[in-house]
């Protein structure tokens, strides 16, 4: 038995009878991310974590070779994109993954052609239980929605909740989540409004909620959606804390809020307190590409590098990759130490997060450091 190093974490690792080395061939990996369209900045994202681990692995002597695939939207155009890349690009695994409706589309031909899967964004239930050849670097839907309603019930003491969610499964599942753990805890959900994904407008929802007085106000959506919900619940006069999901964390949610950014919170797994690592790999990303990485960025690296490694190590063997996969415990990643769970998804810790005027700030651990602020950058803004 020969056990594989990766980045400071062994997992136990068998080679075949009689092979001393690992073949060198270059390793295909794909990403099935937004790259025009309104959420372009979240595949920007993905796409840089996953660039800046490809040229640090060939570094390492692993030559990797990145297909992108455009999915500007939600949507069977991922049936599409997966079918492409194994069949006309070859890959011999999936990177980054934005979208969580995709998964489950892309799922089947993920299974068949036995490609190792990385979804970059928290995985909600149905990506759990897709398949065994689907994974994540990021934290669970549930794992984060349960953090958020234990903060809210026992940090904050609110004793009743309304939640608005965007109609997504990633929406729908951390409504689901945080309703159940706040309500396990002693709290009462007021009210749970639905919202589109496009919608601009949702003062209809929040006038209703408004109405109820909750303690706070659970919004489980991302980008313009969420800034716009934060924009107009302030101009209501909804004074409540905020509390927000981990992508929160991006400038366009800042440049539809505006102003109206004090009070919000939310969770991100990631390293609490000072860690060299993590602070390390935001500078070198800093240098090359002109901002900090968020969670996507960071999760994505991570996914990427675990991949390439792992598949390099078992020649290229797609079962023997997942098996050692699933073995990973306590990696030092750069989106925080990560366990692989059985479902595939990663176990981590979280730290709480809040937004200033100059950028997103850790308030758990570093408190108001430096070290804790995700800068943004002019080139980051548009989407």
């Amino acid at each position: 038995m020969k056990r594989l190093l990766l980045a400071g974490a062994w997992i136990g690792f068998a080679l075949s009878a009689g092979a001393s080395t690992v073949r060198a061939e270059t390793i295909r990996l794909g990403a099935t991310i937004p790259l025009s369209g309104e959420y372009a900045t979240y595949g920007k994202l993905i796409q840089d974590g996953i660039e800046l681990a490809r040229s640090e692995l060939a570094a390492e002597g692993i030559d990797t070779r990145i297909y992108y695939e455009d999915v500007p939207i939600p949507g069977p155009q991922a049936l599409s994109a997966i079918r492409k890349l194994t069949t006309e690009d070859r890959i011999h695994g999936l990177a980054g993954n934005y979208w969580n409706p995709a998964i489950p589309i892309m799922a089947p031909v993920i299974e068949r052609e036995k490609i190792i899967a990385f979804h970059s964004a928290a995985a909600d239930d149905l990506i759990l239980d897709a398949g065994t050849f689907v994974f994540s670097t990021n934290s669970k839907v549930r794992d984060e929605a349960w953090r958020v309603a234990e903060h809210a019930r026992t940090n904050l003491g609110a004793k009743t909740a309304c939640i608005v969610y965007i109609s997504t499964t990633f929406g729908e599942q951390f409504a689901k989540h945080f309703q159940q753990r706040f309500e396990s805890l002693g709290g009462r959900i007021l009210r749970s409004e639905m919202t589109l994904l496009d919608r601009t407008d949702n003062r209809t929802e929040l006038t209703r909620i408004r109405s109820l007085q909750p303690d706070v106000l659970f919004a489980a959506s991302f980008g313009t959606n969420l800034g716009t919900v934060i924009k107009q619940a302030r101009q209501l006069g909804l004074q409540q804390p905020i509390l927000g999901v981990y992508e929160t964390e991006d400038p366009s949610v800042l440049a539809a809020a505006g102003s109206n950014i004090e009070n919000v919170f939310y969770f991100v797994a990631e390293p609490d307190g000072i860690d060299r690592q993590r602070d390390a790999f935001a500078e070198r990303f800093d240098k090359r590409f002109g901002y900090l990485p968020a969670s996507l960025g960071r999760n994505a690296y991570d996914a990427t590098v675990l991949l390439a490694r792992t598949l390099q190590a078992c020649e290229l063997d797609p079962e023997c990759t997942k098996e050692h996969l699933y073995q990973i415990e306590n990696y030092p990643g750069v989106s925080g130490a990560l366990s692989i769970d059985s479902d595939g998804a990663a176990t981590k810790k979280f730290v709480l997060k809040t937004i200033r005027s100059d950028g997103f700030v850790q308030l758990e651990g570093l408190s108001d450091s430096t070290v804790g602020r995700a800068r943004l950058s002019p080139g980051e803004s548009a989407q």
